[in-house]
């Protein structure tokens, strides 16, 4: 075989070579991507979400169906027995959990005034809170206010510092230590009430009270 002849056969056998990597390549870019398929579904139809979020998502429903404490002025007891209700079904939750639906509410509705009586009344059913506080103490101060009908010691249209002021009103504890929703909302002046920072000052300071044991309902149930 002449030199010749053999270079042209190296050439020709590179040729196909490089020829047929490029036809590997061209077919592999011509394949179809493959298909990323939708989120997971439950078998509701919503989308996935935390198990932690459906506690809070659960609290936050019953603050809504609460009915606002303004609409005791009227003295519909109905209306008592529907917050009542909402209280006690919502103290059956955890207290981080509580107090997610009051960060929430915070960032959904801000300074609502109907939501600012929702919560008031929550945080004083809540919690441990002692029976009376003098109005110059600290704890006083938490609750915001004044709230118009909160009892107070002493001269009725002149209290002192000094006086002795309800601390859980608007509830109070019946014959048998249940405690009830007896005060009716009349009025409330001062800066927005903060529900969270009472929150907070109530769970350090004085803990949960000890409620009877409710099973958590899903709102509507």
């Amino acid at each position: 075989m002449s030199h010749n002849a053999w270079l042209y056969r190296r050439i020709a056998s590179r040729f196909v070579a490089v020829a047929a990597l490029a036809l590997c390549f061209m077919s592999a870019a011509c394949q179809p991507e493959p298909e990323v398929g939708p989120p997971a579904q439950l078998d509701d139809g919503e989308p996935p979400q935390a198990e932690d979020d459906r506690p809070v998502e659960e609290v936050l429903a019953l603050i809504d169906e609460m009915p606002d404490w303004a609409s005791t002025a009227s003295g519909d007891e109905d209306v008592v027995e529907r917050i009542d209700s909402a209280a006690r079904r919502i103290a059956a939750y955890p207290t981080a959990t509580i107090r997610a639906a009051f960060v929430q509410c915070r960032e959904d509705v801000g300074g609502q005034s109907a939501y600012e009586r929702k919560l008031y009344v929550l945080n004083q059913f809540l919690f441990d809170l002692p029976r009376t506080v003098r109005r110059d103490s600290p704890h006083f101060s938490a609750t915001g206010g004044p709230w118009l009908g909160a009892p107070v010691s002493g001269a009725e249209r002149d209290p002192q510092p000094s006086d002795e002021a309800d601390m859980r009103w608007p509830w109070a504890a019946d014959a048998e230590g249940v405690w009830r929703l007896t005060g009716r909302f009349f009025g409330y002046f001062g800066a927005s009430y903060n529900y969270l920072r009472a929150f907070d000052y109530y769970s350090a300071n004085f803990g949960r009270r000890e409620i009877p044991a409710a099973r958590p309902q899903r709102p509507g149930d």
